[in-house]
């Protein structure tokens, strides 16, 4: 069920929470809409394997691997449902001592400004984030290493998923408003000009914006390497402040040990956090 590579160098020894989730496919036998059902949750996971037989199989797997003793957990939250695929899904938080996290809490604010270093007692952009982590300030040099990547990875993999769903998002909403103008924006601009010919106006105003008609001056600027030489070359002679120039150094093309003006070279040991995919 657990891999040893997932496991800490040496069983935790501190207060646990458990969360458990057991997820089971359908049955090939099934219809597609039983499945669809099974899937979205609509049909729920009430037949066997019983959860507290799940949860002790689970617990076993993990003593003496994860922490020392069943002794040690002070939460346990399972559940069981069905999915798309089988999985068991297996989370331990650590449980710090109730005195020295109020200790904590009094002590590091929760929120730190990046500008001026101050504490802050509500988020704002850009600042330093402590709150989710007061908790754990005393946790043992031996777990460290496991519980910084496994935060670490668990940043990365939503900060991937905000983005997908971000970039997602905006394709849908782009795409929904090419719709909206296919298939009434030719109406609308008839609708509209009729409006405003013969007249003075130039725009109509409706509930929620305003349409109408303006000149538009654009200028496209070709960007094949032939043509924009020779339009270059032109705003040479005929309208310089028309041309942009700029220079830059490639850092890996510098030569490796010549020394170069105005160059600093800076050899040192860095450290660096790599989170598994």
């Amino acid at each position: 069920m657990v891999s040893a590579p997932w496991a800490p160098r040496a069983p935790l020894t501190c207060g646990l929470r458990v969360d458990l989730g057991f997820v089971f496919e359908p049955r090939p036998s099934w219809s597609k809409k039983k499945k669809a059902a099974a899937i979205d949750g609509t049909l729920r996971h009430v037949i066997k394997p019983d959860i507290d037989n799940l949860i002790k199989l689970s617990m076993d797997s993990l003593t003496r691997l994860f922490w020392v003793d069943d002794t040690q957990i002070e939460e346990i939250h399972a559940r069981k449902c069905y999915g798309p695929q089988a999985m068991t899904q297996i989370d331990i938080t650590l449980l710090p001592k109730k005195q020295d996290k109020a200790m904590t809490q009094t002590q590091t604010p929760p929120y730190i400004s990046t500008e001026t270093g101050e504490g802050l007692e509500e988020w704002e952009p850009g600042c330093i984030s402590l709150a989710e982590y007061l908790g754990d300030s005393d946790i043992d040099d031996l777990e460290i290493g496991d519980y910084v990547t496994k935060r670490k990875a668990q940043i990365t993999g939503e900060r991937a998923a905000a983005k997908a769903a971000f970039k997602l998002r905006m394709a849908q909403l782009d795409s929904s408003e090419r719709g909206l103008d296919h298939m009434f924006g030719e109406r609308l601009e008839y609708f509209v000009r009729k409006k405003v010919t013969g007249g003075k106006r130039k725009s109509v105003v409706f509930a929620y914006g305003v349409c109408g008609f303006r000149r538009s001056r654009r200028v496209e600027i070709p960007k094949d390497k032939e043509s924009i030489d020779i339009l270059c070359d032109w705003c040479e002679d005929h309208a310089p402040d028309a041309l942009k120039i700029t220079r830059s150094v490639l850092k890996s093309e510098l030569p490796k040990t010549e020394d170069i003006p105005g160059v600093e070279r800076i050899d040192r040991d860095e450290f660096y956090i790599r989170v598994s995919k």
